[in-house]
């Protein structure tokens, strides 16, 4: 009889035990973010997973958050989402395209020069000497804004440009930005060319969304007008242009086929100025202060073969401004 009861006692005293530790268990508060960072303790960490031992790698510390992304905000999910991106995206995949910058030769008066930035919404403009993709350096707007009564030349206003190649990542941009002088780089391809630029708020907005909503862009387009004319919006990509026109731009050359009209000038072309590439005549449309909006596309006829003496197809073709 005092066996059973000792047994007994013993089965109360274990169940007791265990009820408090639940109960200890439950009453404890919720571990938060500062769990991740000790990851030697013999403890669950804030997803109840046990701790890795020792310091984890990045990658790691990566898969567990993405693992467990709905214990987050929508806006902290996204925000860790365009962290983890700085490790893998390059320069030129959020870079402003040549077609879309804001940029001045640098021979505009001041007052000119004025009149075209004070919209912009830029703190920095490009600044271009001979083509408008071999950039000479930057101005700051507020310099321009608030220049002397009297003074006409940009030449003193323009600042060194920085620039990086177009496969630069751009988790190490923001660290180069962030220790910069001007907070604005220039991004050149292999050729050495301007294909765009890229400011510090950009890539904040890789990370925390969309910062000036004054600039969020208009769906692209593509507007057949016959078998063989077409009306293209400057910042279409150049894939969609090849696949719709049937012709072959390198995709080297520019982002966009404003930027490669651009290109082929090289300078900021007039409304109606025309420019051929390959099989197809080029006719800017519209113009704005520092870029091309919209551009007319229209497919040359062949032309008639002649036979030559030998008996040969003498073809005369004129391809203006091809490179």
């Amino acid at each position: 009889m005092k066996n059973k009861r000792s047994r007994s006692t013993e089965k109360d005293s274990e169940t007791t035990t265990k009820t408090t530790d639940s109960l200890v268990v439950a009453n404890r508060p919720k571990r938060t973010l500062p769990a991740l960072a000790s990851p030697t303790k013999p403890e669950r960490g804030l997803f109840g997973k046990r701790k890795l031992k020792g310091d984890p790698k990045a990658d790691q510390i990566k898969q567990i958050v993405l693992d467990n992304v709905k214990a987050f905000s929508e806006a902290d999910a996204r925000m860790l989402h365009g962290i983890f991106s700085l490790a893998h995206t390059t320069a030129r995949e959020i870079m402003i395209p040549l077609s879309e910058m804001v940029a001045v030769h640098i021979a505009t008066p001041i007052e000119q020069t004025k009149a075209m930035i004070q919209h912009s919404n830029y703190q920095f403009v490009p600044v271009y000497e001979e083509r408008i993709d071999r950039l000479t350096g930057i101005v700051s707007v507020m310099d321009i804004l608030y220049a002397p009564q009297g003074t006409n030349e940009l030449d003193p206003f323009i600042r060194p440009a920085y620039y990086i190649p177009e496969t630069k990542l751009i988790g190490e941009l923001l660290e180069e930005l962030r220790l910069a002088s001007e907070p604005i780089t220039i991004i050149i391809d292999e050729h050495g060319s301007c294909v765009g630029f890229i400011g510090l708020d950009d890539l904040l907005e890789q990370i925390v969304g969309e910062i000036r909503h004054s600039h969020k862009r208009q769906p692209l387009h593509v507007e057949v007008l016959g078998n063989n004319s077409w009306t293209l919006d400057a910042r279409t990509p150049i894939d969609i242009v090849n696949a719709t026109l049937i012709t072959n731009i390198p995709k080297d050359r520019s982002d966009t086929i404003g930027g490669f009209i651009l290109k082929l000038i090289g300078r900021l072309p007039e409304q109606g100025e025309k420019v051929t590439y390959d099989t197809i005549e080029y006719t800017v449309d519209e113009v704005f202060d520092y870029g091309i909006t919209v551009i007319h596309a229209n497919k040359i006829p062949s032309p008639v073969s002649e036979k030559g003496p030998s008996g040969w197809d003498s073809v005369t073709q004129k391809l203006t401004g091809s490179s």
